[in-house]
């Protein structure tokens, strides 16, 4: 009895190091896979810079959240509606329209036709997912054959 307990134990501790690993390796793979699919222009390289994976250990198991704290990220994310844009600080908008032969033009407000979802995130997360269903897979089948 003390052997299977000593081998059950052996077992968990190898199935915990290997799910800590693999979960961190999937976290690297969404943001690199999130930063090499971006759909949009890269002007600064901030959303880039401020992409993270974190694995949480938490009570019921383990969870990797790849998040981006900017402000901006999450309208490229998910989208935005149509909206009105108001002049706050000053009394009109300017800004240069191409259709006005390159000249400023001014305005109190203007109606902006909203944003596309870009899904960058859930493109990495979805990735790093394949990733890891099959690598624990494959890890836990070469972990059970050492018992």
């Amino acid at each position: 009895m003390g052997r299977i307990k000593a081998d059950h134990k052996r077992f968990m501790a190898a199935n915990e190091f290997m799910v800590v690993r693999e979960c961190k390796k999937a976290g690297e793979i969404a943001v690199r896979e999130a930063n090499s699919r971006q759909q949009f222009r890269v002007r600064t390289g901030n959303l880039r810079r401020n992409t993270k994976a974190q694995l949480l250990v938490l009570a019921d198991g383990r969870k990797v959240r790849v998040s981006n704290k900017l402000d901006y990220a999450s309208y490229l994310e998910f989208g935005t509606d149509p909206h009105v844009i108001r002049a706050k600080k000053a009394k009109a908008l300017r800004f240069m329209y191409p259709q006005f032969s390159g000249n400023y033009v001014y305005r109190k407000q203007v109606m902006h036709p909203g944003t596309k979802a870009y899904k960058w995130l859930w493109t990495g997360v979805h990735h790093s997912y394949i990733f890891l269903r099959v690598r624990l897979l494959n890890d836990m089948r070469d972990l059970a054959r050492q018992f």
